[in-house]
């Protein structure tokens, strides 16, 4: 490949990643939005990690919603995390006091439900007596 070529090739992966960013921000945007129509204004920390990696340290991070001084703040006194994937990595994941982790997979609670005696009752699963 010549320079030329080369030179527009990363041209269009500039713009590509661009476009990408700009998809990502319009969720972002939107999230927010339903937050505040909600009156959770304030009352949230979206975490954006620009260059995706397995650890997740808190400087590496911006903070949307609450500055990362206020986040700091919180994290010092009694804290819970509500963990609704396996995405969140120590450090940060070590930061929290409690950690509740909610699987939004129903594949897993019916795999629970047929190989590890568990049923549902209104929705809250409960172990089989016995």
């Amino acid at each position: 490949m010549d320079a030329r070529a080369a030179s527009i090739e990363a041209g269009r992966n500039l713009a590509r990643t661009y476009a990408e960013r700009g998809k990502l921000f319009r969720k972002i945007d939107n999230f927010q939005r339903q937050l505040r129509a909600h009156g959770l204004s304030g009352r949230y920390c979206l975490l954006y990690q620009k260059t995706p990696d397995s650890a997740h340290n808190l400087d590496a991070l911006r903070c949307i919603g609450i500055s990362k001084r206020e986040l700091l703040d919180r994290l010092a006194g009694p804290n819970a995390l509500l963990n609704l994937s396996y995405l969140i990595h120590p450090p940060l994941l070590l930061k929290f006091e409690r950690r509740i982790f909610c699987d939004l997979d129903p594949s897993e609670i019916i795999y629970w439900m047929t190989q590890m005696e568990i049923f549902v009752i209104s929705g809250a699963p409960y172990a089989r007596g016995g």
